[in-house]
């Protein structure tokens, strides 16, 4: 399903994993999501975003008064209970810049989702870093959890094609939530000045979990070029530290997702990885979680076989047995003889740390799934600004060069 504004086409799609860290209050239409109007500041041509340290505090305001209330769930940005919808706009206009990228943000109350409170950010948004340029895709990806512990979750928006010391070195922006929502107060994220390289695409994915069990979550951020993940943590006055580094064995790191596999209390992190050219193997990795913070060594690896194009992730209980499923989606997959009609396997936990083969596969055309196979219908695993910008930005993992 996709909607219009008067700016651009965006599909319901966007949502960031919905299914799997979002409890979705209501039901609406998403043409009364995207029915606030959008952003009309005009940016300077060729405006330049300050460069920054791996973090940097721009746009850092005073912050508003923690609560003892302890860490609101992920996408409750005013803390009030009520899980908030954010979706991303990575093609979306911003005043005349087309392809800039914006955040659309409807807030949950007892009867759902109230579409009277509504806001939409782009980084011509008041205290977020940079400027809204052409082809940034501020929006790209999405993640929320409440970093600095003060009861109000916080949202993590990711603009992979942000240009910095070099051409899509890649930004991501933490805006903290308050008693009145998304806050001018944020933090922008980048691979430090001198470390850049042209089409590192920082931000590429992200996730957010706490791995040590310390009460403050920490963030997980891909750099699809460097074919590594940063790992960030949040102090109390909003200031981000920097964790390790890992670099993933093959030549291409598609997607990462946060959950508790094993059920011990410590979110756990999984990768999907393949290599770029000949036959490749696309392969899951779960690291555990634990007191000293994420393992550097998979505690399971699981060979999916070749797949033709790319893989997603996604990590949530889906029977109910208290440990999150590993979820991979295959969006070129030929189903029936049809080329590119997509499907869903899950990986399920059948004993600690053991995932084996894929257990249940889901397609177009397969009963309990709406609608039939047919070609180029790509049946995907996950939302967020991918699953959109992928048929512009993404061929077999190109994207397209600024």
């Amino acid at each position: 399903m996709t909607v219009t504004s008067t700016q651009q086409a965006l599909s319901v799609g966007h949502i960031r994993r919905v299914a799997t860290s979002v409890a979705v209050v209501g039901v609406i239409s998403a043409a009364a999501l995207l029915s606030a109007p959008t952003a009309t500041a005009q940016p300077s041509p060729g405006a330049a975003l300050p460069v920054a340290p791996v973090s940097a505090d721009a746009g850092l305001t005073d912050r508003p008064g923690a609560t003892t209330a302890g860490p609101a769930k992920p996408y409750d940005f005013n803390g009030d209970g009520y899980q908030d919808l954010a979706t991303g706009g990575p093609h979306g206009t911003v005043g005349a810049v087309e392809v800039a990228g914006y955040v659309a943000v409807v807030y949950g109350s007892a009867s759902g989702l109230n579409t009277a409170k509504r806001q939409v950010i782009s980084q011509d948004s008041p205290g977020v870093p940079g400027a809204a340029e052409t082809g940034d895709g501020f929006g790209w990806d999405l993640t929320s959890a409440d970093f600095d512990c003060d009861g109000y979750a916080d949202l993590a928006v990711s603009a992979p094609f942000e240009k910095l010391d070099v051409s899509n070195a890649g930004l991501v922006t933490v805006i903290f939530g308050s008693p009145s929502g998304l806050s001018s107060s944020s933090v922008g994220l980048s691979i430090p000045a001198g470390q850049q390289d042209a089409h590192d695409y920082f931000g590429d994915g992200m996730a957010a979990g706490d791995f040590n069990r310390d009460g403050r979550p920490e963030l997980v951020v891909t750099a699809e070029g460097k074919r590594s993940y940063f790992t960030y943590s949040f102090n109390a006055s909003r200031a981000a530290v920097p964790g390790p580094v890992a670099k993933a064995p093959q030549n291409r790191l598609m997607d990462i997702a946060a959950g508790d596999v094993d059920g011990d209390g410590y979110a756990d992190l999984a990768t999907v990885t393949d290599d770029y050219e000949g036959p490749s193997s696309t392969d899951v990795r779960v690291f555990r979680g634990g007191a000293g913070g994420l393992a550097t060594s998979p505690a399971a690896v699981v060979t999916a076989g070749e797949w033709r194009g790319l893989a997603w992730l996604a990590l949530g209980d889906v029977n109910g047995d208290k440990h999150a499923d590993v979820i991979l989606g295959d969006n070129y997959a030929p189903v029936n003889g049809v080329d590119s009609a997509g499907r869903v396997v899950r990986l399920l936990r059948r004993r600690r740390w053991y995932l084996g083969l894929p257990q249940h596969r889901h397609q177009s055309g397969q009963r309990g799934c709406r609608g039939r196979a047919r070609e180029g219908r790509r049946l995907r695993v996950r939302r967020g600004g991918r699953r959109h910008q992928q048929r512009r930005f993404r061929g077999r993992g190109r994207r397209r060069r600024r």
